[in-house]
């Protein structure tokens, strides 16, 4: 049995290039990228996440579901990889517009505990509307008092007459004066503890509160703004805590785990090197056909990347493809779902029978017009799968 390796890395170097041969004796090049850099460079960049997928119906969305699960082409994990940028915490800018340092601090923080690092501070009405004026929020997050004669009702009226597009929350220690004054106009709040520091029950509620209008606004990406405006009732009631904590969990990158079967330890070191630079750190190896059937039967994977010969004591010929009847198999009998992509250093002609398999194949040594390498291809799969995942949960109680 050989031993089994598992990844989870922490800090990788910052070198520009890495060169591998590959048994086909060619060579390869991976042009690192940093962090989540888009892999089509800058004009696909400024493409509108949410123009690839029309506005979905209800009624659309089994049927949605099932895309997302049959996905087999390059092209399919194309559109969702570009999809990631609409999952990112990172795109969801949030204001905060609070009268006291404290109340500022403990707001922020509690914010960057789940990884909302897109965090723009005002103290008064005036540099709250310049803010929102110069750049576009999903969420505003103030209080009742602030520094200038207007306050946190004044904000929110101001933005409903204005008509931006954002999300508001009031949170505030609120005197009986400001409930009154709220009481005929419906805007939402949160009251906040007055003690100098906040008790874990309020930080728990503000942080499901902040999720709540996070997944909102996916939902919104997915269905489109006047559709969204249609089911917001409905959307409102099934983000529920229990669908916030899978979310949750399937939105922690170092919890979707991936299994690299490859008998080649320097192919498969470049491979999980890949994946971490865009944030994919949990990776398991195996190198024969005998231990990734260990894998799999020991453990749940969102995604297996398999290459097409394998050491096997049982299969003479094509070990990675009786990896994966095995792995549908399991998945018929137990209902799980794992996407699996075979890699081959043949010639793509000699795998075309496995398309009719619904077998997502890739060369080792890539040769695309679009002048993508094999790593390319295997960060851009691997973020389509990612999406798909969190998308799936998303919806599920849409339907």
């Amino acid at each position: 049995m050989s031993k089994r390796k598992e990844y989870h890395i922490k800090d990788l170097n910052n070198s520009t290039v890495i060169k591998q041969k590959f048994r086909t004796g060619d060579s390869i090049v991976y042009k690192q990228k940093n962090g989540l850099t888009d892999l089509y460079g800058s004009t696909a960049g400024e493409q509108n996440p949410s123009n690839l997928e029309a506005p979905l119906t209800p009624s659309k969305i089994i049927n949605m579901k099932a895309k997302w699960q049959t996905a087999t082409t390059l092209e399919d994990f194309k559109q969702l990889a570009e999809l990631e940028k609409t999952v990112s915490k990172n795109r969801f800018k949030i204001l905060i517009v609070q009268n006291d340092n404290l109340g500022l601090f403990s707001l922020s923080k509690i914010l960057k505990d789940i990884n909302f690092k897109s965090i723009v501070c005002a103290s008064s009405f005036s540099d709250a509307v310049s803010h929102l004026n110069n750049q576009k929020f999903n969420l505003v997050l103030s209080a009742y008092r602030l520094n200038d004669t207007r306050d946190g009702r004044q904000l929110y009226l101001h933005i409903q007459e204005k008509q931006i597009d954002t999300q508001f929350l009031m949170v505030s220690d609120f005197n009986e004066f400001e409930r009154n004054n709220l009481a005929h106009i419906k805007v939402p709040t949160l009251p906040a503890p007055k003690e100098a520091y906040a008790p874990k029950e309020y930080k728990e509620i503000i942080k499901t509160k902040i999720l709540q209008f996070y997944m909102a606004n996916l939902i919104k990406d997915i269905y489109g703004n006047e559709r969204y405006l249609k089911v917001k009732n409905k959307v409102n009631r099934v983000i529920t805590p229990k669908l916030i904590q899978t979310f949750e969990r399937a939105s922690t990158k170092n919890q979707f785990k991936i299994l690299v079967v490859d008998d080649e330890p320097m192919l498969v070191d470049i491979v999980v090197d890949s994946l971490a630079q865009i944030g994919f750190r949990s990776t398991v190896v195996a190198d024969s056909h005998e231990s990734a059937i260990e894998e799999l039967e020991n453990n749940k994977f969102d995604l297996v990347l398999c290459d097409y010969e394998l050491p096997s004591k049982t299969v003479k010929h094509g070990a990675g493809k009786a990896l994966f009847d095995f792995l549908k198999q399991k998945e018929k009998n137990e209902k799980l779902s794992t996407q699996f992509v075979l890699i081959s250093g043949y010639h793509p002609t000699q795998l075309e029978n496995l398309k009719k398999y619904g077998i997502l194949c890739l060369n080792k040594i890539q040769e695309s017009e679009d002048d993508l390498e094999f790593l390319d291809y295997v960060n851009i799969i691997t973020k389509g799968v990612y999406v798909k995942l969190l998308r799936l949960v998303l919806t599920s109680g849409l339907e």
